[in-house]
């Protein structure tokens, strides 16, 4: 309403403070090495100006807060936070070597000491099984089968079981 009402003005003082409250946390955590953030995804949603922050990544926004203190100042601008939701996203969005694993999962990391770093690696672990074909229980995730139970996914083990997608290990 014109003018605004005791009421609307409250609420936008409310979304200030809110929206600057969450900026000061991620930037003070990002500048911490001794604390992990625990921001949400719907803190970072209600940041007036934010938007896309997906809950299945709300870890991997915290890792990259703890991550990267040079991404943000303290506290955090808006345009900053934007920045690491698009970049988040598009890592846990995108499987550069169509393994069905993401490489926000995956990581730059070289398992197998090929040279190829795991997102762009079709045998992450250079055991001539492809990643994509290291899903032993058939439900599309390779991250979560290990038939030998010693801690490592089999996409990553370089001396796996021999069983087929879908077959028990024992």
């Amino acid at each position: 309403s014109s003018p605004a009402t005791a009421a609307e003005v409250q609420a936008m003082v409310d979304t200030v403070n809110t929206t600057q409250g969450i900026l000061t946390i991620i930037g003070t955590d990002a500048d911490d090495t001794n604390t992990d953030t625990s921001v949400t995804v719907d803190e970072l949603n209600a940041i007036d100006g934010i938007e896309g922050a997906d809950s299945a990544n709300e870890t991997a926004y915290q890792e990259f807060i703890d991550a990267n203190p040079d991404a943000f100042s303290s506290p955090a601008t808006v345009a900053e936070v934007q920045a690491m939701i698009v970049r988040v996203n598009t890592l846990f969005n995108t499987d550069t070597d169509g393994d069905g694993i993401s490489d926000g999962v995956e990581g730059t990391i070289d398992t197998d000491g090929d040279g190829i770093p795991n997102n762009e690696d079709p045998d992450d672990d250079n055991d001539g099984t492809p990643t994509s074909q290291e899903d032993a229980d058939g439900d599309g995730d390779p991250t979560n089968d290990d038939c030998d139970s010693n801690g490592t996914p089999d996409y990553l083990d370089a001396k796996p079981c021999n069983i087929s997608a879908g077959s028990s290990a024992f």
